[in-house]
């Protein structure tokens, strides 16, 4: 529920405006560490600049407590300032009117931690310590500013009267027309059919072990079966990923490298001058069961790859 501050024209959670009615402590301090929260007062509650960058580099399937939007919250209300010994960054609890949520801001890269849409300020500063200081788990997200959709497109209202000219005019077209016409169409079928059916990498304990020391860019490319890249598929997450570990082995001698990442992890590979495997690493979930899209068909392949998700590019990978 939300309701008016008194004492200034801001739409605040009610269990808020109910703890600062009565004698609460303003500076709670965790007793085995130096853990601090310093809450401001109600009276100093108000909208202010905050720069807020979104999330843009997250190789799982975004969290049930993330939150898209268009534009990127400008204002937020400073509710605490957190504190963890005399070198630790800047960070805030913060109300973001905008999305409602709770969030922890940090100033050293200005990102921001969602909490759930359930998490109220009753709980949080009933046990402090426990909310803040691990962070919440969800992200802030930018939805990408292009239709997504070719319905969305057609239910945009659209006034192009030389669009509807040009359409009407078809049954018009010289033969030459026809053939330049026939050939694009044929090219953005095969380009169609090309990412429809190609390979999603297979990122997993068992690739990573095939790669050894010493192998050549070509016998690594088989075996992890697409071009390297981020890419973005559905996993069912079912709450139990566990800690997350990266294996690793060789020494890095040079920058050349690839990397392959998707919601099973990722793998990089280093090469040295002459092209071959020097170092290897591969980061996953101890809970985390990988998916294997290398065994899947086609279309499973299809129906599991999220397009124009991300501002990340769509890789195309044919089989060599």
């Amino acid at each position: 529920m939300l309701v008016t501050s008194p004492n200034a024209d801001l739409v605040l959670p009610a269990d808020l405006i109910a703890f600062h009615s009565t004698d609460h402590p303003l500076y709670i301090q965790h007793p085995s560490s130096s853990f601090e929260v310093a809450i401001r007062p109600l009276d100093e509650l108000t909208l202010e600049h905050f720069p807020i960058s979104p999330c843009s580099f997250d190789c799982f399937a975004r969290r049930p407590e993330s939150v898209e939007v268009d534009v990127l919250p400008e204002s937020a209300v400073n509710l605490a300032t957190l504190s963890e010994g005399e070198y630790d960054t800047v960070r805030h609890l913060l109300w973001l009117p905008e999305i409602r949520r709770f969030v922890v801001w940090d100033s050293l890269d200005n990102s921001v931690r969602v909490f759930g849409p359930r998490v109220t300020w009753s709980q949080i500063v009933a046990s402090p310590f426990r909310h803040l200081k691990s962070g919440p788990d969800g992200e802030l997200h930018l939805r990408p500013a292009y239709v997504t959709t070719a319905i969305d497109s057609m239910l945009r209202p659209s006034a192009d009267r030389h669009t509807i000219q040009m359409l009407r005019g078809l049954h018009r077209m010289t033969l030459r027309d026809r053939v330049i016409l026939v050939l694009m169409a044929s090219m953005l079928f095969a380009l169609g059919f090309m990412l429809v059916t190609s390979e999603l990498p297979a990122i997993s304990r068992e690739s990573y072990e095939e790669i050894r020391l010493g192998m050549d860019e070509g016998e690594v490319r088989r075996i992890m079966r697409a071009w390297p890249g981020l890419y973005r598929h559905n996993y069912k997450d079912d709450g139990s990923r566990g800690e997350f570990q990266e294996i690793y082995e060789g020494t890095i001698s040079g920058n050349r490298h690839h990397f392959w990442g998707s919601g099973d992890g990722w793998i990089i590979v280093y090469f040295d001058q002459d092209g071959k495997v020097e170092y290897k690493l591969h980061g996953y979930c101890l809970g985390l069961k990988p998916s294997h899209p290398e065994r899947w068909p086609w279309w499973k392949r299809f129906l599991n790859r999220r397009l124009l998700h991300s501002n990340e590019p769509s890789f195309i990978y044919t089989t060599f």
